[in-house]
């Protein structure tokens, strides 16, 4: 599966993604996504991603790509050391875990009320035990 780094870019200047907050970034594009005409498949997705080093992440998967604010992203972002541009990494692998739809997403919105960075939903849904073998994709 391809990843649409344009948009992933577009996304992270609208929702002004920020590292190490990519359960809340990937929400927030998934609401922008949404609205769009062109829109006919997206999931939010928990899983793996290994730019560097492996690392618990989400994303999105829209009309067949991949779409990753968080890593992709290249806008100003507030680190340890002030704001500074994001510069993405050159390739990154995905293992999905868990996938949910906008609807999903919405219920569990609507039952905690509110979104934070920690948001996580495999807590809630043991996406550990109950994931199917993970599948892989290469920029």
């Amino acid at each position: 599966m391809n990843i649409n780094t344009y948009l992933s870019e577009e996304l992270a200047e609208m929702i002004d993604a920020q590292d190490r907050e990519c359960y809340k970034n990937s929400v927030m594009a998934m609401y922008e996504l949404a609205d769009r005409e062109d829109c006919f498949e997206i999931l939010y997705i928990e899983g793996w991603a290994i730019s560097v080093i492996p690392t618990e992440h989400a994303w999105l998967k829209y009309n067949g790509t991949i779409v990753d604010p968080t890593y992709f992203g290249q806008n100003e972002r507030e680190t340890r050391m002030g704001t500074q541009r994001h510069e993405p990494p050159e390739r990154a692998v995905y293992f999905p875990g868990k996938k949910y739809t906008l609807e999903q997403v919405q219920d569990y919105m609507d039952e905690r009320g509110h979104l934070n960075e920690n948001l996580r939903f495999h807590h809630r849904f043991s996406w550990v035990r109950n994931s199917m073998r993970p599948s892989f994709s290469y920029l």
